[in-house]
């Protein structure tokens, strides 16, 4: 793997690992494992493995979609939603997202 790549992939661990430290500050881990699970079974083993020292063999790191997704989950507390009264249907839709 080159520097770049290095590079490139500790830059993602960083983004993810900070914007998952602020929204659990405010929401805990628990909201964002039903997040990223949408509402059912919760993800927090997939979000703990993108956490963890990127040298540990069980460490995977964040895809694009899960820095997306964090990083939306930030900008929507700012705007004022509540991230724990989200709600999802049978088939994992979105139905439900107050503000305050």
């Amino acid at each position: 793997m080159s520097n770049v790549e290095k590079d490139v992939k500790q830059k993602r661990f960083e983004v993810f690992k900070g914007s998952l430290d602020r929204v659990e500050k405010v929401y805990g881990r628990n909201v964002t494992g039903y997040l990223f699970g949408v509402g059912g079974k919760t993800a927090r083993f997939e979000i703990d493995r993108k956490v963890r020292d990127p040298s540990m063999a069980s460490a995977r790191l964040p895809g694009r979609s899960d820095i997306l997704a964090i990083q939306l989950l930030e900008l929507l507390i700012r705007d004022g939603y509540k991230l724990d009264e989200f709600e999802f249907d049978d088939q994992e839709r979105l139905i439900r997202a107050p503000r305050n």
